[in-house]
């Protein structure tokens, strides 16, 4: 499976989190802000792959850290496949292997609060993949769905 592929689902595993960490009401969810989980929170995210990469099933173990990272005091959600870290805002700033950069973004990666059922936006940021230092536009489409 390609870094590309892995991270997509990582971006989904961590987005269910986020929502879901917002609550419910009996109304249309809506997630006002983000709040990062509480340092030492744990969980574990369940990810079947299917398609030209192969079927699997696989469960992951998340742990909510934090790390210092170029000055600033980041947080880190950790997995034995790598940790994403993310400004304390939500906003991620890159997918860390072994304590070092594999993937970087500018600017950040970040949704669009509040976060409602239908809601839709796109953005475009410069990727960095740190083993060869290569530069690349990536465009990001985002839309929340009701599951």
């Amino acid at each position: 499976m390609n870094v590309a592929h892995k991270f997509a689902l990582l971006v989904a595993a961590i987005s269910i989190v986020v929502v879901a960490s917002q609550g419910c009401a009996s109304s249309a969810p809506k997630a006002a802000s983000y709040e990062a989980p509480p340092l030492g929170t744990t969980w574990v995210s369940s990810r079947r792959d299917t398609g030209s990469f192969g079927t699997a099933s696989t469960q992951l173990s998340y742990k909510r850290g934090e790390i210092a990272w170029q000055g600033s005091q980041l947080v880190a959600f950790e997995s034995t496949e790598g940790t994403i870290l993310a400004q304390p805002n939500g906003n991620w700033v890159g997918l860390f292997v072994q304590g070092r950069p594999l993937i970087t973004w500018d600017p950040p990666l970040s949704f669009e609060w509040p976060l409602t059922v239908g809601k839709t936006w796109s953005a475009s940021h410069t990727q960095t993949i740190h083993a060869t230092q290569q530069r690349q536009r990536l465009d990001m489409v985002y839309w929340v769905e009701a599951s």
